[in-house]
């Protein structure tokens, strides 16, 4: 178990990690070069989905909704690799939060992503 495995499962590192992440859900609304970065630690972000802090699940699917929120083929790409890392299993999981917004978020996204991924070309 890595360092930083440990760290995220552990409150008292949670503000800095949600800090963290907010900071890469930034970078990841910005231009294509800055999502593709963000795209190396999908899996990474994939399992934060399902932490049990909530503020780090709800920091995660902001990252998640920065790099999917549009309807391009760059959009399209990101869903595939993020279909292969389990974002939708990470999604479906969310969406039954205890957090309504969180539940709410996850809904939309998985719908996003089904349209995604429904017209999509393959690579």
């Amino acid at each position: 178990v890595s360092m930083l495995d440990k760290y995220v499962h552990e409150e008292k590192g949670a503000t800095s990690l949600v800090h963290g992440i907010h900071t890469l859900s930034n970078i990841a609304a910005g231009h294509e070069q800055a999502k593709a970065i963000v795209m190396k630690y999908a899996n990474r972000v994939v399992a934060l989905l399902t932490n049990p802090l909530s503020a780090v699940r709800g920091a995660a699917l902001w990252v998640v909704v920065n790099l999917m929120w549009s309807d391009d083929e760059h959009a399209k790409r990101r869903a595939r690799c993020f279909q292969r890392e389990g974002l939708q299993a990470g999604l479906e999981w969310l969406s039954n939060d205890e957090e309504a917004e969180l539940r709410n978020r996850a809904v939309a996204l998985i719908s996003h992503l089904r349209e995604l991924l429904g017209s999509g070309t393959d690579e």
